[in-house]
């Protein structure tokens, strides 16, 4: 009997959105949750740490998780055979 597959996958976003907002805390100078759940609920264009997060930080993370969920079908596409 297969194994549910269920707790893999909540595990695997729980881990992945725990790394995504690592990955916006740290930079140049550490951020707190604080910061961040500002910047994504109530932006302010005027303070220059929400600035940086918003149009620094995040863009680079989401793209970087684009190109992580892309690699897969890509290793698989060119094999040379």
């Amino acid at each position: 009997m297969p194994r549910p597959a269920l707790p893999w996958i909540l595990a695997c976003l729980l881990l992945t959105v725990g790394l995504l907002a690592v990955g916006l805390r740290v930079g140049s100078y550490e951020t707190d949750y604080d910061l961040i759940r500002r910047a994504l609920l109530h932006y302010d264009p005027r303070d220059p740490a929400q600035l940086v997060l918003m149009e620094l930080r995040l863009p680079r993370l989401l793209l970087a998780l684009l190109a992580g969920l892309g690699w897969p079908s890509v290793a698989t596409s060119c094999r040379p055979w």
